[in-house]
């Protein structure tokens, strides 16, 4: 808010981005460490997506459309391997506004 700005409050630095998807380089040691915690996350994301895909189960991944969750989860898929990609890459894509359903 521009209350924080005007009291000298620093605004964080983008941690992630499109060139960047699983981390910008150069981050402080705080940063890096949250973004290498949301990482092994992700990571284990498409674990799960790679054994449901073999297995037939159905999943769905819940995070907001502007999440640079997403990108991740490409980059990680490509890192891991061509299942891993196609497993991703069969996911259908719903998008809606959770307010409009209650929250």
């Amino acid at each position: 808010p521009e209350s924080m700005r005007k009291a000298g409050v620093p605004e964080p630095p983008p941690l992630r981005s499109a060139q960047y998807p699983l981390g910008v380089p150069g981050l402080a040691e705080h940063h890096q460490k949250r973004v290498d915690s949301a990482n092994s996350l992700y990571r284990l994301a498409i674990e799960i997506v790679v054994f449901c895909y073999i297995h037939g189960i159905v999943i769905s991944i819940e995070n907001p459309a502007n999440s640079w969750l997403w990108a991740a989860l490409v980059a990680l898929a490509l890192e891991h391997s061509e299942l891993a990609a196609k497993a991703l890459n069969q996911l259908q894509r719903v998008l809606f506004h959770a307010c409009c359903h209650g929250s």
